[in-house]
């Protein structure tokens, strides 16, 4: 999965640890979240419009990822409108725990530079 490529699978993890990051500059990417738990999921931008990854993942250690096709995922929404509803809430909780995990992060961030402007 890289950053700004087009998002065509959903990645869940069974087992393993997955690290996301995005690219800052050429040579350096900013490490965003580490996945290690069974169920944690990345590529939910395969899910929404405009289906561009916006972070990359890579594997930091053996282990196996459940890999569902954009195309398959849509046919099996379009067939069964419960599903499709869970599996909206679940992305919408999913987008708003990472938004909750970024403010935490602009804060801390924000915090040091007051600090260290300051000094």
């Amino acid at each position: 999965m890289l950053e700004g490529k087009k998002a065509e699978e959903l990645f869940i993890v069974k087992e393993g640890t997955v690290e996301l990051m995005t690219k800052v500059e050429d040579d350096f990417e900013l490490p965003i979240a580490m996945l290690r738990n069974p169920g944690e999921c990345t590529g939910t931008a395969s899910l929404v419009a405009p289906h561009e990854y916006s972070l990359s993942a890579r594997c930091e250690e053996d282990g196996t990822m459940l890999v569902i096709q954009q195309e398959d995922l849509k046919k099996l929404i379009q067939e069964d409108h419960k599903l499709g509803c869970i599996i909206m809430e679940n992305l919408a909780q999913h987008m708003l725990e990472r938004l909750k995990e970024t403010r935490n992060e602009l804060k801390i961030h924000f915090k040091t530079l007051l600090k260290s402007a300051h000094h």
